[in-house]
């Protein structure tokens, strides 16, 4: 009690002035809105949006909240987190370790890092490595009730992570049950949980604890996408020729260069943004509404 006024704990103040602050920023726009590219979608191509420093047009991010932590029931509890993030990364990285040991039916150690399932599947596990550890780094913060606008590296690396992992993840999962599995032969326990099981944990993620979604980030999972694509040409041209063929995938055969041009540039022209575009659009919406009915 000071000159007859009760001072609040720094940090409930802060936490108040954080929330004030978020609802000012963050506005309900409908889908109508973002089809016609909405002054919110326009604001997403700021420079200020291509890094991760927490400085954005939306809001300004709060790591703790926004990257280590979960607001969702059960879980806001940070050791609750904290053993879902450990008990997710363990299970990634045993079917990671799975992928690299084990052998298919010649005996021919299974075509890692050929195929854009072991390149997702690596960038999976390292993406909850640093998500664990983000979650683990911010325990004493958590405890203090801090709110620090400062992301440290960790939790950048998290964020970037992340913004590639999910579509990566989402990509697989289609292709290897639109265009690559064959009906007529059964799966093997490790395709099953390198295109599908695997992809249970980020889902998960997504729902629990949705990171800052801005679609100039778009350009690191392009980026992503641009160095496999690379990855299939260097194979084709090197004459690699794992499993008797000189492609990793039938539809990105540069023998047939025309059709496979066609194919990548849909991809990188229409698909690519359009994924990201809706993932953008649903972290944005929940977002929003999370924050207005706090």
């Amino acid at each position: 009690m000071e000159n007859g006024i009760e001072l609040q704990p720094m940090s409930t103040n802060l936490s108040k002035l954080i929330r004030e602050d978020e609802r000012s920023r963050v506005k309900f726009y409908s889908f109508f809105n973002l089809c016609l590219f909405g002054r919110v979608f326009k604001n997403e191509f700021a420079l200020k949006n291509f890094s991760f420093s927490g400085e954005t047009t939306q809001y300004q991010v709060n790591w703790v909240r926004d990257l280590a932590t979960s607001q969702k029931g059960f879980f806001s509890s940070w050791l609750t987190f904290f053993i879902f993030r450990c008990i997710c990364t363990s299970f990634i990285g045993a079917v990671f370790i799975w992928s690299l040991i084990d052998f298919d039916e010649n005996g021919i150690l299974y075509s890692w890092p050929y195929y854009l399932t072991e390149w997702t599947n690596a960038i999976l596990f390292i993406s909850f490595v640093c998500a664990t550890f983000t979650t683990l780094k911010a325990k004493k913060l958590v405890e203090s009730g801090e709110n620090p606008y400062e992301v440290p590296f960790h939790a950048r690396l998290t964020w970037f992570m992340r913004d590639v992992t999910f579509p990566a993840m989402f990509i697989v999962v289609v292709l290897y049950w639109g265009f690559v599995f064959n009906p007529s032969r059964t799966p093997t326990s490790l395709q099953v949980f390198q295109h599908g099981v695997n992809f249970i944990p980020p889902i998960l993620e997504f729902y629990l604890a949705p990171a800052p979604s801005l679609y100039f980030h778009t350009f690191y999972f392009y980026l992503f996408c641009v160095l496999y694509i690379l990855w299939t040409y260097i194979y084709y041209v090197a004459e690699l020729d794992i499993g008797g063929r000189r492609y990793i995938y039938k539809i990105l055969d540069w023998g047939s260069p025309r059709a496979t041009g066609i194919v990548v540039g849909i991809g990188l022209i229409i698909g690519i943004p359009l994924l990201n575009l809706v993932r953008w659009w649903l972290l944005y919406i929940r977002k929003a509404i999370a924050l207005q009915s706090n």
